[in-house]
């Protein structure tokens, strides 16, 4: 988890759960490289529940 916030406990868990429950689940979130052009996207796993895919969009 990037950002260790509220919101981003409260998704987190419904995503574990969800997958625990096998679901699959994707996740897309905000990404803030300058470096990169708007809309640039990567994929990444949990760290927890490596099932879940992470998507980040710059």
């Amino acid at each position: 988890m990037l950002y260790n916030a509220g919101s981003e406990v409260y998704s987190q868990t419904i995503c574990h759960g969800l997958a625990n429950s096998g679901h699959e689940v994707h996740v897309f979130t905000r990404e803030e490289d300058s470096f990169k052009p708007d809309g640039a996207m990567r994929k990444s796993a949990d760290g927890d529940v490596p099932e879940i895919t992470v998507h980040l969009v710059n």
